[in-house]
Parts: C-alpha cells; structure tokens; sequence
C-alpha cells in the first residue's frame, strides 16, 4: 500500500517531492510502512501517524535514519516517546507542520 495522504497533491509529489508532505497512517506499526519510508523519507517530508504505543527502538532508530517522523496523540508521546526528538504530536503535526506548508502552498496557488 501507498501513503495514506500526499500534500497537496500527488502530481506535485512526482515533479516537486521536496516540497511535499506524505503521511501514512497505521494503526499499529508492522512491516508496511518499512516499504515506503526509505525511498520517500529523502525525497518527501515523511510521517507516520499511529496509536501503537509498541514501537520498537529499532523502528524509531530506522525512522531517524530514513528521516521519517512518528506522529502520536499527545498522551502517547507524553508516555511512551517523551525523549525521542522524532516522535511528534498529532497537534504539533498540524499546527508545525501542516498549517506552515499550507501557508506557502497558498501563495504559490497550489492549494485553495
């Protein structure tokens, strides 16, 4: 399987993919998003969001590697990935990340 979301559309992820936010979301990390984040985490800016408080420290070393961001509801983060500068909130998500890159999205009219 692909990404879940590609921002802010994936014509522009195959010309332009620095400029792009790929999001895979996965309610529990297994294997699948090991297929994809190598090859997009260069290229995309990568997140994977998921509730699994169980991600093992390889996966978080192997998402550090391949520069691809864990994405966690706060309380998670919080609990299971406070010292881990690669796990962020689902707020922070948003508001740091997405609403930054809608911004100039917009004024270069790649977004409404």
């Amino acid at each position: 399987s692909g990404p879940s979301f590609v921002f802010p559309r994936l014509d522009h992820l195959e010309e332009h993919a620095e400029d792009c936010v790929v999001l895979i979301v996965k309610r529990m990390l297994r294997d699948g998003w090991r297929q994809l984040a190598p090859r997009l985490g260069s290229a995309a800016q990568t997140f994977v969001a998921t509730i699994d408080v169980t991600v093992s420290d390889w996966d978080l070393d192997s998402f550090r590697d391949h520069e691809v961001t864990l994405v966690v509801p706060e309380y998670v983060r919080a609990s299971a990935y406070a010292d881990q500068p690669h796990v962020i909130s689902i707020e922070t998500f948003l508001t740091g990340v997405l609403d930054v890159k809608v911004a100039d999205w917009r004024k270069r009219h790649l977004v409404n």
